[in-house]
């Protein structure tokens, strides 16, 4: 799925704005890592902040670099997570 030339979902995967929260969500039905353009604010290689969101609560964190304005996510089956700038 594509919006405004910018992918934002494919093979059950996706990467949208935020609409609650600076930042991006990103979810997966499988386990796996997804490839998606990074966010306009990283597309330089800025790092960011990966953390899942749980029914508890935010959980892990993790950091991510991207390259070549992609964004590489390991993500878990079923595990949505909140990427933005690191805090």
């Amino acid at each position: 799925v594509v919006v405004d030339g910018r992918c934002v979902a494919r093979d059950f995967s996706c990467f949208v704005p935020s609409a609650g929260s600076p930042g991006w969500l990103a979810y997966a039905r499988a386990r796996g890592t997804v490839t998606y353009p990074a966010p306009p604010a990283a597309a330089d290689g800025t790092p960011l902040e990966v953390v899942e969101l749980t029914p508890d609560g935010p959980g892990a964190a993790t950091r991510v670099t991207p390259h070549d304005g992609k964004i590489e996510l390991n993500l878990k089956a079923g595990v949505p997570v909140r990427v933005s700038p690191p805090h």
